[in-house]
Protein backbone atom coordinates (compact mmCIF):
# COMPACT_ATOMS: atom_id res chain seq x y z
CA UNK A 1 0.00 0.00 0.00
CA UNK A 2 2.86 2.35 0.85
CA UNK A 3 4.44 1.83 -2.58
CA UNK A 4 1.10 2.32 -4.33
CA UNK A 5 0.62 5.67 -2.60
CA UNK A 6 4.18 6.74 -3.38
CA UNK A 7 3.92 5.88 -7.08
CA UNK A 8 0.44 7.41 -7.35
CA UNK A 9 1.82 10.63 -5.84
CA UNK A 10 4.68 10.53 -8.35
CA UNK A 11 2.26 10.11 -11.27
CA UNK A 12 0.06 12.93 -10.01
CA UNK A 13 3.10 15.20 -9.64
CA UNK A 14 4.20 14.35 -13.18
CA UNK A 15 0.65 14.98 -14.39
CA UNK A 16 0.56 18.44 -12.79
CA UNK A 17 3.94 19.28 -14.32
CA UNK A 18 2.80 18.09 -17.75
CA UNK A 19 -0.44 20.07 -17.56
CA UNK A 20 1.43 23.23 -16.52
CA UNK A 21 4.04 22.83 -19.26
CA UNK A 22 1.72 21.72 -22.06
CA UNK A 23 0.71 25.19 -23.33
CA UNK A 24 4.04 26.94 -22.89
CA UNK A 25 6.47 24.14 -23.80
CA UNK A 26 4.75 21.12 -25.41
CA UNK A 27 8.06 19.40 -26.13
CA UNK A 28 9.15 19.69 -22.51
CA UNK A 29 5.75 18.41 -21.39
CA UNK A 30 6.17 15.35 -23.59
CA UNK A 31 9.66 14.75 -22.22
CA UNK A 32 8.46 15.00 -18.61
CA UNK A 33 5.60 12.62 -19.39
CA UNK A 34 7.95 10.09 -20.98
CA UNK A 35 10.39 10.26 -18.06
CA UNK A 36 7.52 9.73 -15.61
CA UNK A 37 6.21 6.80 -17.65
CA UNK A 38 9.68 5.25 -17.76
CA UNK A 39 10.02 5.55 -13.97
CA UNK A 40 6.64 3.89 -13.39
CA UNK A 41 7.43 1.24 -15.99
CA UNK A 42 10.70 0.42 -14.22
CA UNK A 43 8.85 0.10 -10.93
CA UNK A 44 6.30 -2.23 -12.54
CA UNK A 45 9.06 -4.43 -13.97
CA UNK A 46 10.71 -4.62 -10.56
CA UNK A 47 7.44 -5.56 -8.87
CA UNK A 48 6.69 -8.11 -11.57
CA UNK A 49 10.09 -9.74 -11.11
CA UNK A 50 9.12 -10.47 -7.50
CA UNK A 51 6.02 -12.32 -8.75
CA UNK A 52 8.05 -14.28 -11.29
CA UNK A 53 10.59 -15.29 -8.65
CA UNK A 54 7.82 -16.44 -6.33
CA UNK A 55 6.19 -18.52 -9.05
CA UNK A 56 9.48 -20.13 -10.00
CA UNK A 57 10.20 -20.99 -6.36
CA UNK A 58 6.78 -22.53 -5.78
CA UNK A 59 6.53 -24.47 -9.05
CA UNK A 60 8.59 -27.45 -7.78
CA UNK A 61 6.24 -27.74 -4.79
CA UNK A 62 3.26 -28.42 -7.04
CA UNK A 63 3.35 -31.96 -8.31
CA UNK A 64 2.63 -32.25 -12.01
CA UNK A 65 2.92 -28.53 -12.65
CA UNK A 66 6.04 -28.66 -14.79
CA UNK A 67 5.90 -25.94 -17.40
CA UNK A 68 2.83 -24.25 -15.94
CA UNK A 69 4.63 -21.15 -14.70
CA UNK A 70 6.28 -20.31 -18.04
CA UNK A 71 2.94 -20.88 -19.75
CA UNK A 72 1.13 -18.55 -17.35
CA UNK A 73 3.84 -15.92 -17.82
CA UNK A 74 3.42 -16.13 -21.60
CA UNK A 75 -0.33 -15.68 -21.24
CA UNK A 76 0.17 -12.72 -18.91
CA UNK A 77 2.65 -11.16 -21.33
CA UNK A 78 0.18 -11.61 -24.20
CA UNK A 79 -2.67 -10.02 -22.29
CA UNK A 80 -0.57 -7.11 -21.02
CA UNK A 81 0.99 -6.44 -24.41
CA UNK A 82 -2.28 -6.41 -26.29
CA UNK A 83 -3.87 -4.36 -23.49
CA UNK A 84 -1.16 -1.72 -23.72
CA UNK A 85 -1.44 -1.67 -27.50
CA UNK A 86 -5.21 -1.35 -27.31
CA UNK A 87 -4.95 1.57 -24.90
CA UNK A 88 -2.50 3.28 -27.26
CA UNK A 89 -5.01 2.80 -30.07
CA UNK A 90 -7.78 4.32 -27.91
CA UNK A 91 -5.56 7.27 -27.04
CA UNK A 92 -5.16 7.91 -30.78
CA UNK A 93 -8.91 7.74 -31.32
CA UNK A 94 -8.95 4.27 -32.89
CA UNK A 95 -11.48 2.51 -30.67
CA UNK A 96 -12.43 -0.16 -33.19
CA UNK A 97 -8.79 -1.10 -33.72
CA UNK A 98 -8.33 -1.26 -29.94
CA UNK A 99 -11.34 -3.54 -29.58
CA UNK A 100 -10.02 -5.90 -32.25
CA UNK A 101 -6.57 -6.01 -30.64
CA UNK A 102 -8.11 -6.85 -27.27
CA UNK A 103 -10.19 -9.59 -28.90
CA UNK A 104 -7.06 -10.99 -30.55
CA UNK A 105 -5.26 -10.90 -27.20
CA UNK A 106 -8.03 -12.92 -25.59
CA UNK A 107 -8.02 -15.49 -28.38
CA UNK A 108 -4.22 -15.80 -28.30
CA UNK A 109 -4.29 -16.21 -24.51
CA UNK A 110 -6.90 -18.95 -24.82
CA UNK A 111 -4.84 -20.72 -27.49
CA UNK A 112 -1.79 -20.56 -25.22
CA UNK A 113 -3.76 -22.08 -22.33
CA UNK A 114 -5.14 -25.00 -24.35
CA UNK A 115 -2.30 -27.38 -23.34
CA UNK A 116 -2.98 -26.56 -19.70
CA UNK A 117 -6.68 -27.17 -20.22
CA UNK A 118 -5.88 -30.51 -21.84
CA UNK A 119 -3.82 -31.46 -18.79
CA UNK A 120 -6.71 -30.56 -16.48
CA UNK A 121 -9.07 -32.74 -18.50
CA UNK A 122 -6.57 -35.63 -18.38
CA UNK A 123 -6.31 -35.30 -14.60
CA UNK A 124 -10.10 -35.25 -14.26
CA UNK A 125 -10.44 -38.35 -16.43
CA UNK A 126 -7.76 -40.11 -14.36
CA UNK A 127 -9.56 -39.20 -11.13
CA UNK A 128 -12.85 -40.44 -12.51
CA UNK A 129 -11.18 -43.70 -13.55
CA UNK A 130 -11.92 -43.20 -17.23
CA UNK A 131 -8.34 -43.67 -18.37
Amino acid sequence: MDEALRYTALVLAVLVCVLLLKKAEPTAATAVSLIGAAAIGAAAVTAFSVVVDFLRETEPMIEGAEGVVPLLLKVLATVLTTGFGAQACRDCGEGSLAMQLEFLGGVLAFVQVLPLLGGVFSMLRAMAGLV
